[in-house]
């Protein structure tokens, strides 16, 4: 079985196979031309999922965070252009550079029941957990603590739950088809091994029923006398898969409890002490959408931690900062590569030479759209802003209230909105924006209908003039711009800046994006921002003119 990638002394299936021009049938297995190869064992009846499929997609995503990160112990990251997106794919304590998978919709079968749908190695594609990190989920919490197949050492006895099924099969037709007992008494073993270190974790350290409860289940006996019995490959590649996956789950629920009993954990003391390096064996986590206690709980018990971003169309890219070349795909410079390809991937190097039927890859399959935007901060994902403001804090100089800016291009200089003035009243207390006297009710204009929406295709907020005879969709908070003569149509993830105080009568801050006249769909011309925003057309006419009293300190956070 030495045309496959993988092999006894390499059951990862990471060797680079023989040149592709070899794979023909020009030659037999004696290596002599003209004899006609030998049909192999290893053989699908049905047509299947390329193991590859649908990893170059623009995934869903979740940007932004929902807290602060105080801390970046050690920084690896990279940026990535996607469809004229530009992202930074981070991490704050692993020097890994993960795929991106994007969210998974809810109720999304990891093993579809059509065998059709499925995979030629069994395995569920960008979302599978067991090999590449996902976004945190509630569901399955050990995640993050699986094993990475390809830090798995030839001796280790979690070995044979990543090991393919390939070297396992005869490939002559004429051999009795079959899994070879060598390899079943190993995972069988392995098991065994699993089966008592749960339980004596549930004896001796106390697991609470919750835990215990959410405890990933191991395959059964009678999935071992099935494995066992089974004659035709594709039955053994599915069932295997799955054996395989239960195995290391429950192995992954086993570490986490380990890391639950073994650590004190005071949150705190993470974020002034420091935390310490991943231990990059572990598969990892994207923390997006997690909150600032269990990020927290899994930096210090070192499981690696990344963090996606999304460049809004004024920032300034790390790339650019550092002088490092952009990426062009989310799998470029990641382990999908090294497990999913026919260079690497057994299964489907033996697909691609049979020349076994393939399902076409629906292009959304399983892709999820962001649901929680609002609950996150755009800004807290983006590491310069989080080093910018993790320096100021120890030089206690004022922080940033953004991520650097790209150079200002000749639109921007003209149609830019300046930052609202500030002003700090109290110690320990953000600083209060200054709003600008209440003008003056206007009088005699028409009010212009600007819609707060996202660009298509950079995904940046931006407002839109509409004409007078436009209607909003739905309820709708609506802001009044009195100097401009402006109804300001906000988007549900507009939130008032932290700061403002009296808005009821002074107003707030105007959101800071572009301003585009959409008058020419076709063309759509940018112009001058709103600066300055009020919750009535119209206010009382004894406050024109005038400013607040300067806030107490209870008036601010």
């Amino acid at each position: 079985m030495d045309d496959a990638p993988g092999t006894a002394a390499d059951p990862q299936g990471s060797a680079v196979p023989r040149s592709e021009k070899s794979l023909a049938p020009a030659a037999g297995p004696s290596g002599s031309a003209g004899v006609v190869r030998q049909e192999d064992a290893r053989r699908y009846s049905t047509p299947r999922v390329a193991c590859d499929a649908g990893f170059d997609l623009h995934p869903g995503l979740a940007l932004g965070m929902r807290f602060e990160l105080p801390l970046i112990q050690r920084y690896t990251g990279r940026d990535v252009e996607v469809d004229q997106v530009l992202y930074e794919i981070w991490s704050p304590n692993s020097t890994q550079n993960p795929f991106l998978p994007g969210l998974m919709r809810d109720g999304f079968p990891l093993i579809p029941s059509k065998r059709e749908q499925r995979r030629f190695d069994g395995h569920p594609g960008r979302f599978d957990y067991c090999e590449f990190p996902q976004y945190d989920m509630d569901d399955r919490e050990w995640a993050p603590f699986v094993r990475r197949p390809t830090t798995i050492g030839t001796t280790e006895s979690c070995r044979v739950g990543v090991h393919v099924l390939c070297v396992e099969w005869p490939k002559d037709p004429s051999a009795v088809a079959g899994i070879s007992g060598r390899f079943l008494d190993s995972l069988g073993s392995w098991f065994g091994e699993l089966g008592a270190q749960s339980e004596e974790l549930r004896v001796q350290q106390q697991i609470a029923d919750e835990d215990w409860a959410r405890c990933p289940s191991l395959p059964s006996q009678e999935d071992f006398t099935t494995l066992r019995d089974c004659r035709v490959y594709e039955d053994a590649v599915d069932l295997l898969a799955r054996m395989q996956r239960q195995m290391r789950e429950r192995a992954a629920w086993i570490a986490m409890i380990r890391a639950m009993v073994d650590s004190s954990f005071d949150s705190s003391e993470v974020w002034v002490k420091g935390y310490p390096t991943a231990d990059e064996r572990y598969v990892g986590v994207f923390v997006n959408d997690a909150m600032k206690n269990k990020v927290a709980w899994l930096l210090s018990v070192r499981v690696p931690v990344f963090i996606a971003h999304r460049y809004a169309s004024h920032e300034q890219p790390r790339s650019v900062a550092n002088g490092t070349p952009r990426l062009t795909s989310f799998t470029e410079g990641t382990e999908v590569g090294l497990r999913k390809s026919r260079q690497a991937n057994s299964y489907a190097f033996i697909a691609a030479r049979e020349g076994f039927a393939v399902t076409e890859y629906e292009e959304d399959q399983g892709r999820a759209p962001d649901s929680s935007a609002a609950h996150r901060d755009p800004h807290f994902s983006s590491s310069l802003y989080l080093e910018a403001r993790a320096k100021a804090r120890a030089g206690q100089a004022e922080l940033p209230r953004e991520p650097p800016r790209r150079p200002l291009t000749g639109d921007d200089l003209r149609f830019e909105a300046p930052p609202p003035s500030s002003l700090l009243v109290h110690p320990h207390r953000v600083e209060w924006i200054l709003p600008p006297p209440v003008p003056p009710n206007p009088v005699g204009k028409r009010w212009e209908k600007w819609e707060m929406t996202q660009d298509e295709k950079t995904s940046d907020y931006v407002f839109l003039k509409h004409g007078h005879k436009w209607r909003a969709e739905g309820e709708v908070e609506i802001w009044y711009d009195r100097h401009l003569v402006r109804e300001l149509y906000l988007d549900d993830s507009w939130e008032m800046d932290v700061g403002v105080v009296g808005s009821a009568v002074f107003g707030a801050p105007a959101p800071r994006i572009r301003y585009y006249d959409a008058s020419d769909q076709d063309r759509p011309r940018r112009t001058k921002p709103s600066l300055w925003m009020y919750r009535s057309r119209t206010g009382d006419p004894a406050h024109v003119g005038t400013l607040p009293q300067q806030p107490s300190a209870e008036q601010l956070p």
